[in-house]
């Protein structure tokens, strides 16, 4: 789960230069740290990737866990099901 957390913030932030990559991915996973700016911008985002790359592998949520939390968007088929 920790590492889709750090490939889940590779995919959402926009990395201008690769020594910000550097930096921004090493306090990620030293310090648990994400940029304030991004964060504000993307809260359930940034949540998710606090949430799943929590320092304690204990605190981090099992593939069910995220499935069932609302901070991934709906899936398309179950919006199909409940119109139906």
């Amino acid at each position: 789960m920790y590492s889709l957390g750090v490939v889940l913030f590779e995919l959402w932030y926009q990395f201008t230069t690769s020594m910000e990559r550097y930096v921004l991915l090493n306090d990620l996973k030293l310090k648990g740290t994400l940029p304030p700016t991004w964060s504000a911008e993307f809260e359930s985002q940034a949540e998710l990737v606090r949430w799943l790359t929590a320092a304690q592998p204990s605190e981090r949520p099992s593939a069910v866990q995220v499935l069932r939390s609302d901070l991934l968007p709906p899936r398309m088929q179950d919006e199909a099901l409940n119109g139906v």
